[in-house]
């Protein structure tokens, strides 16, 4: 048996409590961010270079999903709300200044090009079947878009070439992007 947690910053007393915890239902890992999503909507969370992650998550209730982006967290709650980790220095990022504010949301699907945190594309799945997204230069038009059931954002390691692609409920596929 494999530990799924690997040879990572993670604590061995968290590896331990995480990996025989029975009532986990997602995780989320990024650079030095790990956390779990427990079935009663509480996440427990670490940052290795992030002590404060683990006191934002704590406050979090209601959540339904979990995902990474660089070295943030994002929180989906039942009433479609998001909750970021964020600290001073992350006030300026797409993350704090767009997808914190987003409603309605279902899903969310992030990407950042390898260590470069400035380069980031966030796309959310509204419970009506739209889509909003953003990057580093704000956010894009996918008006367009509806009777979407899923969304991912794809990239390539440097995220120079990057797109949202969604699937609609017909079998259309959606795209749109740089690459």
């Amino acid at each position: 048996d494999k530990d799924y947690l690997g040879d990572s910053s993670l604590p061995q007393d968290k590896k331990e409590r995480w990996s025989n915890a029975k009532n986990i239902i997602a995780v989320a890992t990024g650079f030095g961010v790990y956390a779990v999503l427990r079935a009663d909507g509480r996440v427990e969370a670490y940052g290795s270079s992030r002590p404060d992650m683990e006191n934002q998550a704590d406050l979090w209730r209601n959540v339904t999903g979990i995902t990474s982006i660089g070295k943030q967290l994002i929180g989906i709650h039942e009433d479609g709300t998001l909750s970021v980790t964020v600290e001073p220095e992350d006030y300026d990022t797409v993350v704090t200044k767009y997808v914190r504010h987003w409603k309605n949301i279902a899903f969310v699907s992030a990407a950042t090009g390898e260590y470069r945190f400035d380069k980031i594309l966030v796309a959310g799945l509204c419970r009506d079947g739209t889509v909003v997204a953003a990057d580093g230069t704000g956010e894009l038009d996918l008006s367009g878009w509806s009777q979407v059931t899923q969304v991912k954002v794809v990239h390539d390691r440097s995220l120079t070439k990057y797109a949202v692609v969604g699937l609609r409920k017909d079998g259309k596929v959606l795209f749109s992007g740089n690459g």
